[in-house]
């Protein structure tokens, strides 16, 4: 069984409802900078704290239900203590390998603060809710989906597992997927800029994502 990495599953789950870490500290009765040092890994999460957190969690994921917010929460491998949460809104992919599977959606890095997709690996045997959640999902997107659409989503699907797979395989990919999304951001604030400027972006975001695909692929053939 693997351990709870509390800190990455705090900001997880309070990012997927949409709490800052104001509001997480006057639920657990703390400062913000103390929810800061948590979800850094800087001081430890006291057991009563971690455990009125979850209950938080668990009363906000039942009022969501109420409302009619499709959310799923992914336990850990005890089956008991949630560490993720993902909706249709932000869910990405899914699969499976045997009783372990992994579902991606789209997330906030917790240091640079960009956007990001996010993997989180699950025992589908405590996680079956999860399974078929992703399943109700992607039924759902093939459903709605005509035509060309049709077409661009299967691969772009194909695309995003082909990542998330090498992702898993190879760490460093995630070095190379921050230098496209910084590279990415630098043509963004050039676009109102002179050409010239906007033009050496654009070649640097090329040179980014061309060394992304090519350790993807050198990871898919090892």
């Amino acid at each position: 069984m693997e351990p709870i990495e509390r800190p990455k599953a705090m900001f997880r789950l309070r990012t997927a409802f949409g709490w800052d870490a104001a509001y997480v500290a006057k639920l657990v009765d703390v400062t913000p900078r103390t929810v800061g040092l948590w979800e850094t890994g800087a001081q430890a999460i006291p057991d009563a704290r971690w455990r009125l957190f979850i209950h938080e969690v668990r009363r906000e994921l039942a009022e969501a239900e109420k409302s009619g917010c499709n959310m799923v929460i992914v336990l850990a491998d005890d089956g008991l203590s949630p560490i993720d949460a993902v909706s249709d809104r932000n869910y990405v992919s899914f699969e499976l390998d045997g009783d372990v599977g992994f579902i991606a959606s789209f997330a906030t890095d917790r240091i640079t603060k960009q956007p990001t997709i996010h993997q989180q690996r699950f025992r589908r045997s405590v996680n079956e809710h999860v399974v078929q959640a992703a399943e109700a999902w992607e039924a759902a997107r093939v459903a709605t989906a005509h035509g060309p659409d049709a077409a661009m989503l299967a691969t772009l699907r194909w695309m995003t597992r082909q990542m998330l797979t090498a992702e898993r395989a190879n760490p460093d990919l995630r070095v190379l997927k921050d230098a496209v999304n910084a590279a990415t951001r630098e043509v963004d604030a050039a676009i109102n800029g002179p050409r010239d400027i906007l033009i050496a972006k654009l070649a640097e975001q090329d040179r980014a994502i061309l060394a992304l695909m090519e350790e993807i692929e050198r990871s898919r053939m090892h």
